[in-house]
């Protein structure tokens, strides 16, 4: 399985969009930054290939999901169950 396909796996088993660090988590990668940034960027070519849409800043989901609308929501929570910090959900 490549890690295109992992990454689709996890948006597949997500109740909504993710984030970078949430998807290193996910796939047992680590939080540290080299990773994070590496995996924004795998899913920014997701994005690009159709796969993924870009909810915000950040903030990434299947694409045709509905998952704008979860955006909005304002949950402090991420579709894994990890608190969102005050920043993520403002920035949101």
């Amino acid at each position: 399985m490549t890690v295109y396909q992992r990454i689709e796996a996890v948006f597949d088993q997500a109740a909504g969009p993710l984030r970078s660090r949430d998807v290193c988590d996910a796939l047992d990668l680590g939080a540290e930054a080299r990773f994070v940034e590496a995996m924004r960027s795998k899913l920014k070519h997701l994005v690009t290939d159709g796969v993924l849409v870009e909810v915000g800043p950040g903030l990434f989901a299947r694409a045709g999901t509905g998952a704008v609308a979860w955006a909005h929501t304002g949950a402090r929570t991420s579709p894994l169950g990890m608190s969102l910090s005050r920043r993520q959900v403002w920035s949101r």
